[in-house]
């Protein structure tokens, strides 16, 4: 199954000086303050909808999901979600950091593992499987980065290791 296309973020610029109070009238007025950087170009100080960025954030790829970046009076540019703040209690986000992606060069990026299938060594001699390493940082096209780098465990018997 194909995962649901993920719309276009519109963001508007934000102007004036930008500070802590600036920051929680965009928050109280329901936005998020963000920045967008990258692709040779200067760093944009914007404002962004939570209900889309939080979409993205739990997408089938995560904070790797590339999407359309639709800054009013600019161009529309592919980003990605780089960096985000939360609100520790209530786990709100504070701040996003977007950055502009060039789909021709390549990118590093960390990607989750995921483990397939039920190890011997756990399902027939009592062992316990320790998932120590949970990502792993690839360099790719921005086109090609996988959601997710599944591992078979499976064939792991008892003190197997995979490396």
């Amino acid at each position: 199954m194909a995962a649901a296309p993920i719309e276009a973020v519109v963001a508007a610029p934000r102007e004036g000086r930008f500070n802590k109070n600036a920051a929680r009238r965009v928050r109280v007025s329901g936005k998020i303050p963000a920045v967008v950087y990258g692709a040779g170009q200067d760093a944009v100080a914007v404002t962004v909808d939570p209900k889309v960025i939080t979409k993205i954030l739990h997408s089938d790829s995560g904070h790797n999901t590339i999407f359309d970046l639709n800054i009013e009076g600019a161009a529309i540019v592919k980003a990605m979600i780089v960096d985000w703040q939360r609100e520790p209690v209530k786990g709100k986000l504070l701040h996003i950091d977007l950055k502009r992606i060039a789909m021709d060069k390549t990118m590093r990026v960390s990607v989750p593992i995921q483990l397939v299938g039920i190890s011997t060594g756990v399902k027939n001699q009592g062992g316990i499987l320790d998932h120590v390493l949970r990502e792993v940082e690839i360099e790719c096209l921005p086109g090609d980065i996988p959601g997710h780098l599944d591992v078979d465990v499976s064939g792991l018997e008892l003190h197997g290791v995979i490396r």
